[in-house]
Formats: C-alpha cells, structure tokens, sequence
C-alpha cells in the first residue's frame, strides 16, 4: 500500500508539472503571435491540457482518502508522513485525516521537487537561455528563478522551518505530535527542520555526480539533460578538480561519498537533537 501511495504521489506530480508546462506554453504562445489564427488555437489546446491535469490532480487528491480509508485498516496499514526529523503516522478509520494527509503527502513531494529545482537553478546560473532543461527549470519555477542565487539556496530550509512553526499547533490539537514542553518548543523544533532541511538536496546531487561520472566514460547520447546534469556536477565538483588527472576524474565518486556520509551523520544528528527537545 505504501508503494501503491507513492506512486499516486508522483502521478499528482506530473500532473502539477504538465498543468505548469500547459499554463507556460500557452502564456509564451499568446504573447508571440497572439493575432494568428493557428497560434489562438494552439494556445487554447494548450490551456485546456493545463486545466485538464489540474482537475485531474484534484480528482486524484480528493479519491484517494476514500481508497486509503477503505482498504487501510483490511492491510492493516498506518500511513506516514516522513519529515525528516519525525515521522508522523496517520489513522485510516478516520476519513477527515485520510483528506489531510492526501493534500499534506502531495504537497511535502511537490516541496522536495522544487527544492531541486531551486538547488539546480541557483547552480546553473551561467547555462544558456536556450537549453532545454534549463528553460523547463525556470518555467517550473516562475518569478522564483528571477529570485538571487543566494536566496534560492536559503528559501528550502527556511519554507521548512516555517511551514512546521504553522503547522505543529494544528498537529498537538489533533493529538498527533506531543504538546509542547515550553513556550520556545515549536521555535526549536523549526530551527531543526531548517538544517534537515538540507537533507532534501542528497539525492539530486548523488544523481548529477552519477550521470557525469558515467558521462565522463560512456557516450550518453546528446539528449540536453544528460549535459544538463553533467555541467551541474563540474561547477558543484570544483573544489575537488585537484583529483582530475588528465582523462581520469575521481571527483564524482568521492563527492557522492562526501553528500552520502554527510547525510547520514546530518540525518542522525537531526533525529538525536529533535528527539531531545527542548533544550
């Protein structure tokens, strides 16, 4: 069951990703050649696959509660929301909840999404206007790729500190996190999810030095993205271009074992010090 969720997770996303492409090609489209009876036509095909997946994403977020609720306590499965620093379990004889965890799974999985997308657009900065996988980074993000670098890199953890300062008061009412143990309790437990916060990078950085390692040896093809992800891993890579030597680069197979024990240790860490809260 929680495999069959996972997959609706990704399912709502790329239908939020196909709303957003649909919604940008018919904005791009109207505002080039608006007077030209072909272009009127292709913009309207375009929005009305943009408002296609958007219904199809609410019809998907509205359903599952019901599947979740009536095939959850048959399996004898508890549905969880991990945050990195506490897992919050879900019942499914309650209905109401089985509601909120669709719309609260879906949107922890669109926030990891565009984590990468911000991480990748903030290292990317010198990538032409015209490559392909550059331009799908920036429509995906909208006005936030025209944000500085800087704060691009800031905006994940900070939306993860204070998405759980607004939402563990409503989590203690519901009786599913424990009230807090002094006035300061949610600012520390905020503060932890600001760091775990950059545990959501990982695996899109375990990805690029995988894709340029493979790319440094094994013709790939001359599909944009593999470029795409093998010039991230190059500029992320350059404090370890000392282990270049001439066609042999070790720099991807230690920097993934540089984010993979970093994580760990980062992850543990993060578990330790939130389960000791307050201090």
């Amino acid at each position: 069951m929680s495999l069959i969720h996972w997959i609706l997770d990704i399912a709502a996303l790329l239908l939020w990703v196909d709303w957003r492409s649909g919604r940008v090609v018919a904005l791009k489209t109207g505002q080039v050649a608006i007077s030209i009876t072909n272009s009127i036509r292709a913009t309207e095909k375009s929005r009305f696959r943009g408002l296609g997946s958007l219904a199809g994403l609410a019809v998907l977020l509205l359903v599952r509660p019901f599947i979740y609720s009536s095939l959850g306590s048959s399996l004898e499965w508890t549905p969880r929301i991990n945050l990195l620093a506490i897992s919050i379990p879900w019942r499914t004889d309650f209905l109401g909840q089985m509601f909120v965890f669709s719309f609260l799974s879906f949107l922890c999985t669109l926030g990891i999404f565009y984590s990468w997308l911000l991480l990748l657009n903030s290292v990317n900065t010198d990538v032409p206007e015209n490559d392909l996988v550059h331009r799908f980074v920036r429509f995906q993000l909208g006005w936030l790729a025209r944000l500085p670098a800087w704060f691009k890199l800031l905006l994940p953890p900070l939306a993860a500190g204070l998405c759980w300062a607004a939402a563990a008061p409503l989590l203690q009412r519901s009786q599913m996190i424990p009230a807090p143990k002094s006035g300061s309790h949610y600012f520390q437990q905020a503060s932890i999810f600001f760091i775990a916060a950059l545990l959501l990078w990982r695996w899109v950085l375990i990805l690029a030095f995988a894709i340029h390692f493979v790319n440094l040896y094994v013709y790939l093809g001359t599909h944009p993205f593999w470029n795409y992800m093998s010039h991230t891993a190059t500029r992320l890579l350059r404090p370890l271009a000392w282990l270049r030597f001439g066609r042999l680069d070790l720099s991807p197979l230690l920097g993934a074992i540089l984010v993979l024990a970093s994580a760990e240790f980062l992850k543990r860490w993060v578990i330790n010090v939130f389960a000791r809260l307050p201090l």
